[in-house]
């Protein structure tokens, strides 16, 4: 009889408490500049990235070829906009979610230098694509199930996103967990 009130006490706890399923996605890219972490009350709403063109000298004929850096990046977060993280200088582009619509997934290229290009992929199958493709890919996910985007972090200079990193985990949306 007390194993079975154990196990009933167990269960209960179990539903009451549900587990905060986190995972990270380790950053890419070079290690220059300063560390930035986005983080702000509610669920992640939005996402604002500019981009600029730079050029640079590449190879022994000298030729200029134009490569799509990162500027800076915002994220929202519930109605209210992080703080800038770079300099907002370019064309912005801006993605804003719906209901209940999540990351699920940050893909892009990058190099050891900067970040080159961005896919912001929601739960709805809407899909930001700011930036060039060049240079080495990358491709960011939850471990679990269920799990969303909750946070990024990475390094930024005077120039533009030099590495980005992600943090998932569980977001609670009335009355139920964010399932695909």
């Amino acid at each position: 009889m007390f194993s079975l009130l154990v196990i009933a006490v167990l269960c209960t706890s179990c539903l009451a408490a549900p587990y905060d399923l986190s995972s990270f996605s380790l950053p890419v890219g070079g290690s220059s500049g300063d560390a930035f972490y986005t983080q702000g009350d509610g669920r992640i709403s939005g996402i604002r990235v500019w981009e600029n063109r730079a050029s640079y000298i590449t190879g022994r004929s000298l030729q200029y070829t134009y490569l799509l850096s990162f500027c800076s990046l915002q994220v929202r977060y519930g109605t209210t906009w992080s703080p800038t993280i770079g300099r907002e200088l370019g064309t912005a582009q801006e993605l804003l979610l719906q209901g209940h619509e999540a990351i699920t997934q940050v893909s892009g290229k990058y190099s050891t230098s900067y970040i080159y290009q961005l896919y912001f992929v929601t739960s709805h199958g809407r899909i930001l694509v700011v930036g060039q493709p060049a240079q080495n890919s990358f491709n960011m996910f939850p471990q679990y199930r269920g799990a969303v985007l909750k946070t990024l972090h990475g390094r930024v200079n005077s120039v533009g996103i030099t590495s980005l990193g992600a943090q998932w985990g569980m977001f609670y949306f009335s009355n139920a967990y964010f399932h695909e």
